[in-house]
């Protein structure tokens, strides 16, 4: 099992055409192994998501991301006013919980 955290910066007034094609794209997440998904939007700055992904593997994770890149160029190389990447996947292995 694999984490990903994916960060992205959305364009201006981007949310809710994002989200359309966020939940529609559910389904075909779950059959290329996606167990899960918490999704955040950034209280100072609307246009900043956070998307925590709970895949079967590093490796389909990876795959599924290449695919929906492809379909979507400029995505993975878009900048943000600082110059750094406005779209960012890392992966993490989840520890076990601890007690309160």
């Amino acid at each position: 099992m694999a984490i990903m955290i994916s960060r992205r910066r959305l364009q201006p007034d981007e949310f809710d055409a994002w989200k359309e094609r966020f939940e529609a794209d559910g389904e075909n997440r779950r059959m290329a192994g996606c167990r899960g998904i918490r999704r955040f939007r950034s209280l100072a700055d609307p246009d900043e998501i956070i998307v925590l992904f709970d895949w079967a593997s590093k490796e389909r994770a990876e795959k599924f991301v290449a695919e929906k890149l492809a379909s979507r160029p400029g995505v993975a190389e878009a900048k943000r006013a600082d110059g750094t990447l406005a779209f960012v996947n890392e992966f993490y292995e989840e520890m076990p919980a601890l007690k309160s």
